[in-house]
């Protein structure tokens, strides 16, 4: 009886001191669950802004709904911003990444557009975190205020559409009255107001068209200034076919709607 219980009490100790040393790599970070909550809290129902008989009450509404919602993606941004600068600092250290690092690498440099191919982790990181970061929240109001026509457009109404942005494949949207023939974008339709501001950050941050956006942004944080929408529109010259003209529209309505007050959170962030 002694010998066969012998070996049975060898392999438990064997198996408990397993498991004493194992350590099982982490889940790859994410803010999504915590985003999720967050996002359950706001009121994520476009309001009927034509009720509103004076422009001043009406702006004031406008930019109360659009700021939690732009401040919410703005922070997710940032929660992935540093997940990436810890990486990359344990990187400078002669540190390996973890496996679950690496994939979570992978995934966001794909949704970011950014090359792997050939390239090693420490520079698919630098290149990420020129793409990963946030849109200063007065530059996210006053598009959002100039492409809505505060909130009354009916691409604002019928399809949560905050931000004027286009889709390419039929049925993706809504059919804009006088498309020229031959053309096959829509306006894209969102099931939430919070989605449409999620999918406008994204474009600015992962697209080809506004690389000098984020080249002005990259500049400003290798400087330690804050990030200014007034500054950061300069980079928007392919948002609109007015070009200089938007530009100058959007800085505008920074200014005269006193928005720059809304970047300080942003920029006093590490």
């Amino acid at each position: 009886m002694k010998k066969v219980l012998l070996p049975i009490a060898l392999l438990l100790l064997a198996l408990l001191v397993a498991l004493y040393f194992y350590s099982p790599e982490p889940e790859p970070f994410d803010a999504t669950e915590q985003f999720d909550q967050r996002a359950a809290a706001l009121v994520n129902v476009l309001p009927d802004f034509s009720q509103y008989k004076s422009v001043r009450k009406k702006k004031a509404a406008f930019f109360a709904f659009m700021l939690p919602m732009i401040e919410l993606e703005n922070d997710r941004l940032m929660r992935r911003r540093d997940r990436l600068l810890e990486l990359q600092s344990s990187l400078q250290q002669g540190n390996s990444l973890l496996a679950s690092d690496k994939q979570w690498l992978k995934k966001w440099a794909k949704k970011y557009n950014v090359d792997t191919d050939g390239y090693k982790p420490k520079q698919i990181i630098a290149q990420l975190i020129i793409h990963v970061d946030t849109i200063p929240a007065s530059l996210a109001l006053a598009q959002s205020a100039n492409e809505s026509a505060w909130g009354t457009s009916r691409f604002a109404v019928e399809g949560n559409n905050l931000y004027g942005q286009w889709c390419f494949s039929k049925g993706c949207g809504m059919v804009p009255n006088g498309r020229p023939e031959g053309e096959s974008y829509e306006v894209a339709s969102f099931d939430t107001p919070l989605d449409s501001v999620v999918s406008y950050m994204h474009n600015l941050n992962a697209y080809s068209a506004y690389i000098e956006l984020r080249e002005i942004r990259t500049d400003l944080r290798a400087k330690d200034a804050p990030l200014l929408g007034s500054v950061l529109a300069e980079g928007l010259m392919s948002y609109s076919t007015r070009g200089e003209e938007y530009i100058k529209e959007l800085r505008q309505m920074i200014r005269v709607n006193r928005l720059k007050q809304h970047d300080q959170t942003v920029a006093s962030q590490p």
